[in-house]
């Protein structure tokens, strides 16, 4: 038997009469709230993210983001980069590089503080 972790969640957009089809891995659980638009090429374990959140597209690809991620309302978090484990992203930042484990985001752009 499959576990949650080994399904491979499909999610299809249609813009301007253009078909798109995005896939992602989402390890273990992931708490999908209110209207966002998460487009991510990986995202691990207890991902939780809040209303108005967008994760996409940017500087090249899509970010990857770690375990124990939270993101807050109305952050943006885009293009090709990494968001460690156990990270808090505040509402309303402007996540455009990478952040270490164990960090605090905030700001616009963002300030970047170690836990």
């Amino acid at each position: 038997m499959a576990t949650f972790a080994e399904y491979i969640i499909k999610a299809r957009a249609y813009l301007l009469d253009t078909y798109c089809q995005y896939w992602w891995r989402i390890e273990s659980a992931a708490w999908l709230r209110f209207t966002s638009l998460i487009v991510a090429e990986s995202i691990g374990r207890n991902f939780c993210f809040n209303q108005n959140v967008t994760v996409g597209f940017g500087k090249g690809g899509k970010p990857v983001i770690g375990d124990n991620v939270r993101i807050y309302t109305g952050a943006v978090v885009a293009g090709r980069i990494r968001i460690g484990n156990n990270v808090t992203i505040a509402a309303n930042s402007l996540v455009r590089e990478d952040v270490p484990d164990n960090s605090l985001v905030y700001g616009n752009p963002c300030i970047i503080k170690s836990k």
